[in-house]
């Protein structure tokens, strides 16, 4: 019995430090800046147009893309602090994830600005790169109001 504990917490020790590193393998989409990199990157667009204003290219792909910063540190963070007992959870976790995107594959949409500079990166409707809201200073690129609030009332016709 004591040789299995001792075999289990080795084990569990060797694996500290997995699921983060899996999650930061990949290509990293923060380090493509410009429209000619995403396509030498990626190939041919799937789909492209303009939203907002901005020029979008749409790719679909199988490959790995590195996870964001947060998601990492997340994952690096609940591994440190639970002394590598959550990388029985995470490293699985990780693992099907990965699995599930290179199986089915994933949508990557690439937002440019008019100099063909990447501002945004979205990953299947979530922002990878760029921020999703504006900045101070800026105004929105549409209104926004609370789902709770109601909409507010026609006006009166003319008479």
């Amino acid at each position: 019995m004591r040789t299995a504990v001792l075999f289990a917490v080795g084990a569990m020790l060797l694996t500290n430090g997995c699921a983060y590193k899996i999650a930061a393998s990949g290509t990293d989409l923060g380090t493509l800046e410009t429209r000619e990199q995403v396509q030498a990157k990626f190939g041919p667009p799937v789909v492209t147009g303009v939203t907002g204003g901005k020029a979008f290219e749409d790719f679909r792909t199988r490959r790995k893309v590195a996870e964001s910063g947060h998601h990492v540190f997340a994952a690096e963070l609940a591994s440190g602090y639970s002394l590598g007992l959550l990388e029985v959870v995470l490293l699985p976790t990780e693992c099907v994830g990965v699995a599930a995107r290179t199986i089915l594959g994933q949508d990557l949409r690439f937002v440019y600005d008019e100099d063909g500079q990447v501002t945004a990166v979205l990953r299947d409707g979530e922002y990878i790169v760029g921020d999703p809201q504006p900045r101070l200073g800026q105004p929105a690129t549409t209104p926004r109001r609370s789902p709770r609030t109601p909409p507010a009332p026609a006006p009166d016709p003319p008479r």
